[in-house]
């Protein structure tokens, strides 16, 4: 469905001249010559945006501002105003407005707002409804995304997780692993805790005694008995978090355990039971590991029975926006900021590779926020990528991808800096406004 757009203004011709370049621009668009029948219209067009006079008769465009806004405060309002009114337009944007557009107007300028406004509508109505959306699932905040991809992990998620079956998580390295599985056990009926333990950060010796426990004197050091994390975990959920870096003795241990639900502490004589549900996670090729013995078979499909694969962020760009969003709001909580992202930042970060996920995309919104001077966020505030970042999957860039790459990105740079403006940007890049267009469209940034 095209976006929704209203216009009102006294003058025809204006509304005219505006309709045209927006219906142009792929909007529906709509026009009122005064406040009463602009509010009539907004009432069943519900628009996005809307491009509203100051100067009319009757109800004036303040008087319309407050009403509209008071009836959706989610739309976006453009004062329309003469440069002698420009104080009264700037004062506007106290009481709601989202921008002003001086006449006479620049109709490149006009559509770079109209598209910023509805692209921030959208991108605010998107993280409403996937919150509204997890509310109602329950326990999958921070989960964040309407992606294809993302939406298949929530179906095995609500499927799977009220059941008492074991799950395997596989993933890269970033892309949330441990939030799936704080999901999966909230969404089960367990009423014990979610335990955390990660197998690559341990000993052998020191992880078995960390899973099973000991007693005391079951080894230099242990002065009293401790329980272990399989018994924390009663009646609720373990998290074994890279799975694959344990050992293949302790391996041998926890099947037994999966499977009776008993287990012996380090030292002790007597059996503990213990209702655990096991969740783990691994970034390898755990079936790899098999066949070079390194991990064992049986516990490999007593883990698998549910094998629940998390995508990477190369396949599912669209949920950027929202990340971004989450952890700009964070961050700005975090630092008492009120920054926003500018448009073409926004969509020159859904062209990168995110090697690292979700987790370096989290870290780059960081950064940027510390290193902002500005009130927005804009290309220059991200730290330059690391090497690493040129390597897909162990395999060098081919050097005309990377060539591409390079001119897409100062592209958007140029484009950021000059707010939008193709002519001005033309010009700075030393090409036609028409090379421009033609470049923007084989490098998909239209």
């Amino acid at each position: 469905m095209k976006p929704h757009c209203l216009i009102v203004d006294d003058e025809k011709s204006i509304r005219q001249v505006l309709a045209d370049t927006l219906k142009q621009e792929g909007y529906e668009v709509k026009t009122a010559a005064d406040g009463v029948e602009g509010l009539e219209i907004a009432g069943d067009f519900k628009p996005r945006v809307v491009l509203l006079d100051i100067r009319m008769p009757g109800l004036d465009g303040i008087q319309v501002l407050d009403k509209i806004l008071s009836e959706d405060p989610t739309c976006r309002v453009i004062m329309l105003t003469a440069h002698g009114n420009i104080r009264t337009a700037v004062d506007t944007m106290s009481r709601g407005a989202y921008h002003y557009l001086a006449k006479p107007f620049d109709l490149d300028e006009v559509v770079h707002v109209v598209k910023r406004a509805s692209g921030e509508w959208e991108l605010n109505n998107q993280v409403t409804f996937l919150k509204n959306r997890l509310l109602e699932k329950g326990g999958m905040e921070g989960m964040e995304g309407n992606s294809p991809a993302l939406e298949q992990v929530f179906k095995v998620i609500l499927q799977a997780g009220p059941t008492s079956a074991d799950i395997l998580i596989t993933g890269e390295s970033g892309t949330g692993k441990e939030l799936a599985a704080r999901a999966i056990h909230n969404k089960s009926n367990r009423k014990g805790n979610f335990i955390a333990v990660n197998c690559a950060a341990l000993p052998a010796n020191l992880l078995e005694s960390e899973l099973f426990g000991h007693v005391k004197g079951a080894f230099t050091g242990a002065e009293e008995s401790r329980q272990g994390h399989l018994k924390l975990a009663d009646k609720g959920t373990l998290f074994l978090d890279e799975i694959g870096a344990m050992p293949l003795e302790v391996q041998a241990k926890l099947l037994r355990a999966i499977q009776e639900k008993s287990f012996f502490p380090v030292g002790g004589e007597k059996e503990i039971s213990s209702d655990f549900r096991v969740v783990a996670a691994t970034n390898e090729n755990l079936e790899k590991e098999v066949e070079r013995n390194k991990f064992r078979q049986d516990l490999y499909y007593r883990l698998a029975v549910i094998n629940l694969k998390l995508p990477p962020l190369r396949e599912r760009k669209e949920d950027i926006p929202i990340l971004v969003s989450r952890f700009l709001e964070d961050y700005n909580t975090a630092y008492k900021r009120n920054l926003s992202i500018e448009p073409a930042t926004l969509t020159w970060l859904k062209q990168q590779k995110w090697p690292g996920n979700i987790r370096q995309l989290k870290n780059a919104i960081h950064q940027a926020v510390i290193l902002c001077n500005g009130d927005q966020l804009t290309h220059s505030d991200f730290m330059p990528p690391d090497p690493q970042e040129e390597i897909n999957n162990g395999e060098a860039v081919p050097l005309e991808e990377k060539l591409r790459e390079t001119e897409r990105e100062h592209i958007l740079r140029i484009l950021a800096e000059c707010e939008g403006n193709k002519t001005q940007a033309a010009e700075m890049l030393g090409i036609t406004r028409k090379t421009l267009y033609n470049k923007m469209k084989n490098l998909g940034l239209e």
